[in-house]
């Protein structure tokens, strides 16, 4: 994986990373914002998130992500308990006294209300003893009340600093999460509060039509684009002809689709470099290349590798 190998150059996204900074800047001075970056499998939307993530580390700011995964979508509030974790730092296997001890300080320090609150996030940590079944409601006045603890934590982290929460493929998004989001969009156009989500284009939102909502669209990379990262795999300057047609031909602009077939011609001894200029040894017709294709993993190029120190804070 790319994490493993170095990470590939940052090519032909730096008006969408402009973007995503220009829209932290409003959230600073408290004009709440959401954007979407949308892209089909292995274009580069993580790259994207994790080079937003590494240009404001040394800022003021609190950054809490969730993730949504393939298994997840019949798991109520997944992507939301990764960001309840991250912002109260509770760590796998915890016990229960610790979390509500975590929570509980958390709460202290936002100066929200314990009451009305300690019992629903509980709740979504699967803490024993919750306090939920002492109070007398219906299933749709707990979602209610649940959606309302959310909400209220996260205003209230904003207060302390700027927040902005993450969200990855919400195409894999689960029905409680997305009402979760859904509720709190609406609720931060005069807060510090930046979301950031990324799904797939067949992925379509319920949130409708928000002002302070903009979508970033990646494109494919343009031959330019990809010859560019071409150069830096190889570390070279020059590259055949007929071997720039190859791989523009099977990777179409895909940015992992370039880094995995590149490797595979590498490791098949295909390419070498004669006179300064990598060529191909033979014919491609002659030997099994195995192109990328869209079952094919899009962690590749995509995959963050471990986050940059982090100057952010938690909320709690």
């Amino acid at each position: 994986m790319s994490a493993e190998r170095g990470l590939t150059p940052f090519v032909g996204r730096q008006r969408d990373l402009e973007l995503l900074l220009d829209a932290y800047e409003r959230t600073k001075s408290g004009r709440g914002q959401a954007v979407s970056i949308v892209a089909d499998a292995g274009i580069g939307k993580s790259r994207l998130l994790y080079e937003f993530r590494k240009a404001v580390t040394h800022e003021d700011v609190t950054f809490l992500e969730g993730k949504c995964l393939s298994y997840s979508r019949g798991v109520a509030y997944h992507p939301v308990i990764d960001i309840l974790k991250g912002n109260f730092d509770i760590r796998e296997g915890e016990d229960d006294s610790n979390i509500r001890d975590k929570v509980r300080r958390g709460l202290k320090l936002l100066q929200a209300d314990e009451a009305s609150t300690l019992p629903y996030l509980l709740e979504l940590l699967s803490v024993q003893d919750s306090g939920i079944d002492q109070i007398q409601m219906s299933p749709e006045g707990k979602r209610d009340q649940t959606l309302q603890a959310l909400v209220r934590i996260v205003l209230k982290g904003s207060e302390i600093r700027p927040l902005i929460l993450s969200v990855e493929d919400l195409h894999w998004i689960d029905k409680s999460s997305e009402d979760a989001f859904k509720d709190l969009l609406e609720r931060i156009a005069g807060a510090r509060v930046l979301l950031l989500f990324t799904y797939r284009t067949e992925y379509v939102h319920t949130w409708g039509t928000r002002s302070y909502h903009s979508q970033v669209t990646l494109n494919r990379l343009s031959n330019r684009e990809t010859l560019t990262l071409v150069n830096h795999l190889l570390q070279t300057e020059s590259v055949a002809e007929n071997l720039q047609d190859l791989i523009l031909e099977k990777t179409e602009g895909v940015p992992f689709f370039v880094e995995e077939f590149v490797k595979s011609l590498k490791d098949l001894r295909i390419i070498e470099q004669r006179d300064q200029t990598h060529v191909l040894t033979k014919d491609p017709k002659d030997v099994a290349i195995r192109a990328p294709s869209r079952t094919s993993s899009s962690r590749g190029w995509t995959h963050c590798p471990r986050e940059p120190k982090r100057s952010s804070r938690r909320a709690r």
